[in-house]
């Protein structure tokens, strides 16, 4: 009991951490089984260092381990079983065993638990992006609504002053048409004036004329008769 334990703790720490770390299979197991029965025909036992060697020093020891693990169980099946192992080495075999599980476990415990920090790490870091990401999409909404109210104010102002400027200009419009109509007013008025003005000359011209002529003859009649 003790020995079967042993090989079966033995062979599942092979299995799950031994093994996975070499490298993938790169023979056939009929190569394999065939070169460990040319060894044992050769009278040498069938190692894995042996077999390798027959092969041309070519293969993982993985690949080569698990075939010879089943070219061991097919000649077992042959051969007359071998002695049990002592109790006592069945039972070193066994605590041994168990101490390279229990290191195994452990070993994989912290390595888990490394992995865990570092996924709580990356995790962090990931959502602190984030929560900066989003902040920043914040500031940029915030800094968009305030630029896009103040060229509404802005363009608010430019039409006001637009319109300032448009109801001033015909203002202007309107001034301007309103002197050139005065000047023409004004000239027309200047021409009459000028007109009644000659008239008012001419009729003075005669008047003095007349003044003169009446003087002239107010003279005559007054000069004593000689």
């Amino acid at each position: 009991m003790g020995r079967q334990l042993g090989v079966y703790v033995v062979g599942k720490l092979l299995q799950r951490h031994i093994m996975p770390m070499v490298g993938n299979m790169a023979l056939t197991t009929e190569r394999i089984h065939q070169a460990a029965d040319e060894l044992d025909a050769e009278g040498i036992r069938p190692t894995l260092a042996a077999v390798r060697k027959k092969l041309g020093s070519t293969g993982s020891f993985t690949t080569i381990s698990e075939a010879m693990a089943s070219w061991r169980t097919a000649r077992a099946g042959q051969q007359p079983p071998s002695e049990p192992l002592p109790d006592a080495v069945a039972e070193r075999l066994a605590s041994f065993s168990a101490e390279v599980w229990s290191a195994a476990v452990a070993a994989a415990a912290a390595r888990i638990a490394g992995e865990r920090e570092a996924l709580a790490t990356q995790r962090a870091e990931l959502e602190a992006t984030r929560d900066e990401a989003v902040a920043l999409a914040d500031s940029l909404a915030n800094e968009l609504d305030e630029a896009r109210t103040a060229a509404r104010k802005e363009s608010d102002q430019l039409q006001q002053a637009l319109g300032r400027a448009e109801r001033t200009a015909e203002a202007a419009r309107s001034e301007a048409s309103s002197a050139r109509t005065n000047a023409e007013d004004a000239r027309v008025q200047l021409a009459s004036l000028t007109g009644r003005l000659g008239a008012v000359e001419a009729e003075r011209d005669r008047l003095a004329a007349e003044l003169a002529a009446a003087q002239q003859e107010i003279g005559r009649l007054s000069a004593p008769e000689a």
